[in-house]
């Protein structure tokens, strides 16, 4: 069963390639120039393309912008705040347990 799927499969794509290929020798060279409406075409298509670039590159800004955030580090001490009260408060000192 899948050997005939298969065979089958390759053989269409074979016809198709070659249905491309043969059609295209037949034609012979293009030698002629883009018409005005194709440059037309292809100048509107780069431009909605840009349009869409600068766009969203302009709401990706304005959103890390709006979410910057503010990060502080643990390392930080309040106002006011002695960094060295913690280990120089002898209660806390004598408090310690040790489990064993």
């Amino acid at each position: 069963m899948y050997p005939d799927i298969i065979t089958l499969t390759f053989v269409l794509l074979y016809q198709r390639v070659m249905l491309v290929f043969c059609s295209a020798s037949d034609m012979g060279p293009l030698t002629s120039l883009p018409t005005q409406a194709d440059t037309t075409m292809i100048q509107g298509v780069i431009v909605l393309i840009l349009l869409t670039v600068a766009a969203l590159g302009f709401l990706l800004y304005r959103y890390l912008c709006h979410n910057k955030g503010d990060y502080r580090t643990t390392g930080e001490a309040a106002p006011g705040d002695d960094p060295d009260d913690e280990y120089n408060n002898q209660a806390a000192s004598e408090k310690k347990e040790y489990f064993i």
